[in-house]
């Protein structure tokens, strides 16, 4: 069964992360309930991951109303790719299993009314890849949708953690999916629109589900 098949049969229309329980730790160097810590490793086994290895930088506990989910925060120590910043994103299914997604800044800007207006009042989302040339032929346009039709944004509370501190937050986002083919393979992919409340500060989050064989924690 699809990741939005599953989304769509057995969980609720809140982008419906299962309410978990999550063991409590006193200091960010102890072991969370995925059974890893600050500092342990992630290899990920996608066509743009395989050959990274990714340190995990900061757990960050989100919580949807009664809803729980986790991001790990990771850095990959490549000097290839020194700017890319990514994230594992796990959810439970009906079946209490992890379902994770690899997430990848795709943008950032400051707040900016217009871009709030547009993903305030909008069902849908779309990604441009300008390929900086002077043939606006060529440029990639592609069209998501709010996952459930959903049309209102989802307001999330974090704890997060890193060697160094503990700190609280909070996020309000948008959430858009859509079906394409990745290496002849059908996959659901996953856009991601947070503003952080505090600042006001954008970021635009793109990824897609990676089945549980493969990721590996080490």
């Amino acid at each position: 069964m699809k990741l939005y098949e599953i989304i769509l049969e057995y969980f609720s229309p809140l982008w419906a992360w299962k309410s978990t329980q999550t063991k409590k730790t006193s200091t960010s160097e102890e072991v969370n309930d995925k059974g890893v810590k600050i500092g342990d490793f992630f290899k990920i086994d996608t066509i743009d991951t395989v050959d990274l290895r990714f340190e995990i930088k900061e757990i960050r506990e989100n919580k949807v109303g009664q809803l729980k989910f986790t991001d790990y925060v990771l850095s990959d120590n490549n000097s290839r790719v020194p700017e890319d910043d990514f994230r594992l994103r796990f959810f439970k299914d009906s079946h209490d299993n992890d379902v994770a997604i690899i997430l990848k800044v795709h943008d950032s800007l400051e707040y900016d009314e217009g871009f709030h207006d547009l993903v305030k009042n909008s069902e849908e989302f779309e990604m441009h890849d300008d390929l900086n040339d002077n043939d606006e032929s060529n440029d990639v346009h592609e069209k998501f949708w709010r996952i459930n039709d959903v049309k209102v944004s989802y307001k999330s509370r974090i704890a997060s953690k890193t060697k160094e501190e503990s700190s609280t937050g909070a996020v309000e986002y948008w959430d858009y999916s859509r079906m394409t083919k990745i290496d002849s393979v059908e996959v659901e992919e996953f856009v991601f629109v947070e503003m952080d409340k505090e600042t006001g500060m954008f970021t635009i989050w793109r990824g897609t589900s990676v089945p549980a064989e493969r990721i590996t924690a080490f």
